[in-house]
């Protein structure tokens, strides 16, 4: 875990980390298990690529800065759910950040 806003630790944030994504889906599990629909914004809802990741994930629903909507979109529109969990599945099974991001884009463009 690292704090975002502070100085020093800030850029060990990155949430394309599988332990992060694996947190997710996990997160994911429980609450569709519990009836509960999970929604992700910010930074993460605003990353094309990792819309996918997170649909494939099972989340419901992003939430992306205006500037990133319409990418978003049209990133969601290219794959079915099964492709967007083979690509999730893809970056999760990595051990670090940049190889999760890197696989999955690779996954993408193989799909």
């Amino acid at each position: 875990a690292a704090d975002r806003l502070h100085p020093k630790l800030g850029t060990l944030l990155d949430v394309w980390q599988p332990a992060l994504l694996e947190a997710i889906k996990l997160t994911v599990d429980e609450a569709h298990a519990a009836g509960i629909k999970v929604g992700v914004c910010g930074e993460a809802g605003s990353d094309p690529m990792l819309s996918i990741v997170l649909a494939g994930l099972g989340v419901d629903t992003v939430s992306a800065s205006p500037s990133q909507v319409e990418a978003v979109s049209n990133a969601l529109r290219t794959v079915n759910v099964n492709q967007a969990a083979k690509i999730a599945e893809t970056a999760v099974r990595q051990s670090r950040a940049t190889h999760a991001r890197d696989a999955a884009k690779k996954a993408f463009s193989e799909r």
